[in-house]
């Protein structure tokens, strides 16, 4: 009896706070996954495929590479996935979009960090 009511009430719980409780866990896994994990990259020249991002005449992408403290080490020229003359290392790569009216501020030495959207 005892474990019925208590089987019961855990139930009941879940069926009250499930669906949130289902949103919270996504999106914390989301929000785990969404930075990217260093690759080690060999010398030469580093290309990535960018998709999904957003596009249009006033929209431009460029390539950032990365240390481990965010700090950058390599941009890519504007709407160019690919960086030439890269030295052996580990580096994050990350994709930056942006609206060509309020272009981030990537130079190499900066904090990928404090680029703001605004």
């Amino acid at each position: 009896m005892m474990t019925y009511i208590i089987q019961e009430k855990v139930l009941g719980f879940f069926q009250r706070y499930g669906k949130s409780l289902g949103v919270a866990f996504l999106m914390l896994m989301l929000w785990e996954s969404s930075y990217g994990q260093a690759c080690n990259y060999k010398s030469g020249t580093v290309t990535m495929s960018l998709s999904g991002q957003t596009t249009g005449s006033n929209v431009s992408s460029q390539l950032v590479l990365t240390n481990s403290s965010g700090i950058i080490q390599y941009v890519s020229p504007v709407n160019v996935m690919s960086i030439a003359n890269v030295v052996a290392n580990t580096y994050q790569a990350v994709a930056v979009t942006y609206n060509n009216s309020v272009s981030p501020n990537l130079t190499v030495g900066g904090d990928i960090n404090l680029v703001s959207s605004c």
